[in-house]
């Protein structure tokens, strides 16, 4: 009975607050709750827990009963205290903030810095400058603070947390992301000013890059051209990630950044990465033309070798089977033989071309590559068969004679792991043995004629 009479009594409470006779002034409302608030409210406090009843009048937006509960109860602990304190910040009550602050033996700075930051998240700057002073060994934490808001676009506390002494170039976590990678990230103008007139690193090198490399990742052109203003280096490294700032422009097929980047000094012919192949053949991958005619109008050169992400520009192409490109790299020199790169179990490369090209089946493309001089005795690696090989594979009639014909070594041995000599001393993979079985007879009667034999017999 006493605990439905209390709850009555708190609604009457409740009722009173919503009364526009009593909002004359925060003081007066806080003074009526003062005197209302009886033994029984705190006896049903104490049996329905404190936290319920802090919880109940923050949840109704009472802030002055919140105040009141506080004053009351000086027993609660640091819980109930950090937990009002944390709601006052979050509804953006600076007075009730004061008033839990001046009570005698509260003010806990984990429970301030808990504040502080859910404050600052809601942008309160006055709310932020109180706690601040209250937050003690915890002020080596806003750092951490630092990053949340340039993520956030919160500038006016970024300003704040830099006046306060934030080191604008820390780097958080094994990632070493610093607040002017994460502003750039988020496209946040203005924080990225404000960070770069405080001295912030323009090249520093996260594990994804710097800031320019994923403003351009980002696609986010105002940035770009922010950073590169102030002198960023459109040559540095993306890290871990996908080669230079112009590299991950291509991939995203952004010619504006593209232009931007170029203009302002960025190297058409960067070195492939680990991760990507250069310039011109990252366009060449995504069959931009427009892209394309840039690059080669600016230098690309078209040889450059493949890598363990990429084949060189000719062996993309024809993977493609564009046969436009493919000319128009032909027309520039580019080399028919050269060779490639292993590339992994997940992003296997190309072959050499002409392998490539038979592979595909596509006899345009082969013919073509004839022409310029491709050689179709290139033996197997570990990313193709022969020429031979990959003709048999394909059940192609027209293009086994026309490799025969042309003096293709018909007993060649493939390499179909990178477990090679195994492979080839123990289970022998032939022209012969794939036709086998593939049970293409034609095939198979062609490559006997051709003086083919068993490996294991021959």
């Amino acid at each position: 009975m006493k605990i439905d009479c209390v709850k009555r009594a708190v609604t009457d409470i409740e009722i009173s607050l919503s009364d526009n006779s009593l909002r004359a002034s925060i003081s007066e409302e806080r003074s009526g709750i003062r005197q209302s608030l009886s033994q029984e409210h705190r006896d049903w406090a104490k049996t329905v827990g404190l936290g319920k009843y802090i919880k109940l009048a923050v949840e109704n937006a009472h802030s002055a009963v919140l105040e009141v509960i506080l004053l009351q109860h000086v027993d609660s602990n640091e819980r109930h205290f950090a937990y009002a304190l944390g709601k006052a910040a979050s509804m953006g009550d600076h007075q009730l903030v004061v008033s839990i602050l001046n009570q005698k033996d509260r003010s806990s700075p984990w429970a301030c810095y808990r504040a502080f930051g859910l404050a600052a998240m809601r942008r309160n700057i006055p709310i932020m400058d109180t706690l601040y002073l209250k937050i003690g060994a915890y002020n080596k934490d806003i750092q951490e603070l630092l990053l949340k808001l340039a993520a956030s676009g919160h500038n006016d506390g970024v300003r704040f947390l830099i006046k306060k002494g934030a080191n604008v170039n820390h780097q958080f976590g094994r990632n070493r992301f610093t607040p002017l990678y994460k502003a750039s990230e988020y496209g946040r103008m203005t924080v990225v000013t404000t960070l770069l007139q405080a001295g912030a690193h323009l090249d520093h090198l996260s594990k994804n890059g710097t800031a320019l490399n994923i403003a351009t990742r980002q696609v986010n052109k105002k940035v770009v051209a922010l950073l590169l203003k102030a002198g960023a280096d459109p040559n540095a490294s993306s890290g871990d990630s996908c080669g230079t700032a112009l590299q991950e422009a291509i991939k995203r097929e952004n010619k504006a950044i593209i232009d931007l980047l170029i203009e302002k000094g960025a190297e058409v012919n960067a070195s492939s990465s680990s991760s990507c192949g250069t310039a011109l053949q990252e366009a060449i991958k995504r069959e931009n033309k427009a892209i394309i005619d840039l690059l080669i109008e600016r230098g690309a050169e078209v040889n450059a070798p493949a890598n363990r992400r990429s084949g060189t520009a000719l062996q993309e192409a024809v993977k493609k089977g564009n046969e436009w490109i493919i000319t128009k790299l032909i027309q520039l020199g580019a080399d028919v033989n050269a060779s490639g790169a292993p590339g992994s179990y997940w992003h296997p490369n190309p072959g050499v071309a002409i392998q490539e090209a038979i592979r595909s089946g596509d006899q345009t493309i082969v013919d073509t590559l004839l022409l310029a001089g491709a050689n179709v005795k290139v033996p197997a690696d570990e990313n193709c068969g022969t020429p031979l090989q990959e003709a048999v594979r394909n059940g192609d009639e027209y293009m086994v004679k026309q490799l025969i014909d042309l003096g293709v070594d018909v007993n060649a041995l493939a390499v179909t792991s990178p477990r090679g000599l195994w492979e080839t001393n123990c289970n022998p993979e032939s022209a012969i043995r794939k036709a086998v079985k593939k049970g293409n007879q034609e095939i198979l009667e062609m490559l006997i004629q051709a003086g083919a034999v068993d490996p294991k017999e021959g």
